[in-house]
């Protein structure tokens, strides 16, 4: 069968199609429907706007459940991995049968109009995502092996299936919606975050975040100690690691603690990054750096005051959604800080509480309760002094940790921070704020990055004693919503964060749901211990099972040879042996 394309219909929205979400073929929609014949396996791809009815009327086939994308080869794998990035986490796990060993099979496959780039596995390059890859490969193929042992049985044929260990999906052809059928074919172990909406991507398969995914399988081989799924760390003393706090696979919990005994403070330090920046609704960093010092630019020119609350304004005036959710939480924590710097203020200079523009944000944003810190503001305070202390805390103190320094946006970055600082704006600090100090605090926040998520920061956070304001975005963490659910676990916020004034003052009036949501947050991670086989058994051995028979190999060939077969030249493939893990 060649190339057809079946007609358009009227559905509503995508159903989700792999391992793990299994959707019945009559409810699916889908915009486009395609079917590609690649070396004589037809594959069909669904991706969005088609009912199944109309998809198998137009088509003249009869469908089940599981046929969309059913079979793959190394020529699909070739074709999806064209539209991923030259540097990213994308390779297959491969199994020889010749030997009973397994490789990372890396192909480097340029777009038309594009120079190949480097290869993601060999000597001469190893970047962060491929380094994921390389790093959890051991345990995923100890884990397939002893999860399906009957696909590597003496007289099997050749397995691959690939492995992103991205920070997400970071497809070129999201930023311009263009990604064709053949992105969606082979199925995709995803080590990263996931979208929110399946349909974004159907053939990916979330697995455990690779932090996580590696403490799992750590401990089940009985060959790592992982520190999150160790006794809770519950001293005071300063953590080593990480480069944005500490490292956050090192828990404080402090079940002796209340709310009530915190800082009132939402906190939060980290990276400057951007918010899946390949995505088509993701940002850059430095395009919101460029949007923050146009407002300023705008701002000066208009002799208007230039403050955190002011280009908040002109930025949603204008309409501007260049600024990631980072940027836009700390513009917000310094114009809080502001807003109560004016009460206190107002206070002091015997005016009463008469509200002008900047104490009604204060009290918006925490909820008329900033008066309990308020009132102990003095003048250092009120100066310019922001840092957060137990007799002076601000309802808010987001801030990077310095500026990023390995992206080339880095010295527009700097210099935005200087900037910022001249009008009072404290958008960067040196200061590093580990584990243990971030606990003192009543509240914290997990704002997404690269990745749309914090990774193995949400479970940091969610063991503090403090109360955890999850950042909701287009991306999800492997854990929600089955393991983890809203208003049980943790307060969700929506990605712009349009809701964090009022869902910080709904918890500051709110104490004792607040407390017990916080609670619950905390013995969810103190129990991961006691979950890691049913963890691994839902997560990996049931969601890798339906695959595990869909690769079909092309004739006779070994991995390599097949890749060379689908028109990849021998220099733009590099191989590495993985060494399982095996029980002790």
């Amino acid at each position: 069968m060649g190339l057809a394309t079946a007609s358009r219909g009227g559905c509503e929205r995508d159903a989700l199609l792999n391992d793990g979400h299994h959707a019945n073929i009559n409810s699916i929609s889908a915009k486009q429907a395609q079917v590609l014949t690649y070396a004589g396996v037809t594959a069909l791809a669904c991706l969005s706007l088609v009912c199944a009815a109309n998809l198998k009327s137009a088509l003249g086939l009869t469908l089940t459940e599981g046929s969309l994308g059913d079979l793959y080869t190394t020529a699909t794998i070739v074709d999806a991995r064209a539209q991923w990035p030259d540097v990213t986490g994308l390779a297959a796990l491969g199994w020889e049968p010749s030997s009973d060993t397994f490789s990372l099979i890396v192909v480097d496959v340029a777009l038309e109009g594009q120079s190949p780039g480097k290869l993601g596995l060999s000597k001469r390059y190893r970047g962060k995502g491929t380094s994921r890859v390389h790093d959890s490969a051991k345990g995923l193929a100890a884990l397939l092996r002893e999860y399906h042992p009957e696909r590597f049985a003496p007289g099997r044929q050749p397995f691959q299936i690939l492995i992103s260990g991205d920070d997400a999906p970071h497809l070129l052809c999201f930023k311009t919606q263009t990604c064709p059928p053949s992105t969606y074919l082979p199925p995709i172990l995803n080590l990263g975050t996931d979208f929110r909406d399946p349909s974004m991507m159907p053939n990916l398969i979330t697995l455990p975040t690779q932090p996580i995914f590696d403490c799992l399988a750590g401990v089940h081989f009985g060959t790592d100690v992982c520190p999150i799924l160790q006794s809770p760390r519950t001293s005071r003393e300063p953590c080593n690691g990480g480069h944005t706090h500490c490292d956050s696979q090192s828990l404080v919990v402090r079940s002796d603690v209340k709310l009530a005994d915190l800082i009132p403070t939402l906190v939060w330090r980290g990276s400057d990054y951007g918010m899946v920046k390949t995505q088509a609704h993701g940002t850059k960093m430095e395009d919101s750096v460029e949007a923050v010092q146009a407002a300023i630019d705008t701002l000066a020119r208009q002799n208007d005051a230039i403050n955190a609350q002011s280009i908040l304004d002109l930025l949603e005036a204008s309409s501007d959604d260049r600024v990631t959710p980072r940027m836009r939480a700390v513009l917000m924590s310094e114009a809080a800080t502001a807003a109560a710097a004016a009460v206190v203020t107002a206070t002091t200079a015997g005016m009463g509480m008469g509200r002008t523009t900047a104490a009604e944000t204060m009290a918006t944003t925490a909820g008329e309760t900033a008066a309990v810190g308020a009132e102990q503001i003095n003048g250092r305070y009120a100066s310019g002094n922001h840092t957060a202390s137990a007799s002076t805390p601000p309802p808010m103190d987001i801030k990077f940790f310095g500026y990023n320094k390995k992206n080339d946006y880095h010295e527009g970055a700097r210099l935005l921070y200087n900037t910022l600082a001249r009008f009072g704006i404290n958008a960067n600090t040196p200061v590093r704020m580990d584990e243990s100090q971030m606990a003192d605090y009543r509240y914290q926040i997990d704002l997404g990055g690269l990745g749309g998520t914090s990774w193995e920061g949400l479970y940091a956070k969610l063991a503090m004693p403090g109360l955890l304001f999850h950042h909701e975005t287009t991306m999800i963490d492997f854990l929600l919503p089955d393991e983890l659910q809203p208003y049980v676990h943790y307060v969700p916020v929506r990605e712009d964060l349009a809701d964090l004034t009022e869902k910080l003052a709904w918890a500051e009036a709110n104490p004792i749901e607040a407390e017990k949501i916080s609670r619950a947050g905390t013995a969810f991670v103190v129990k991961l211990p006691q979950m890691v086989e049913r963890l691994l058994n839902k997560y990996v051995r049931d969601r890798t099972g339906a695959v595990m028979e869909r690769y079909r190999h092309d004739g006779n060939l070994p991995l390599v040879e097949s890749y060379i077969a689908a028109g990849v030249s021998l220099d733009r493939i590099s191989t590495t042996p993985v060494k399982e893990f095996t029980p002790i």
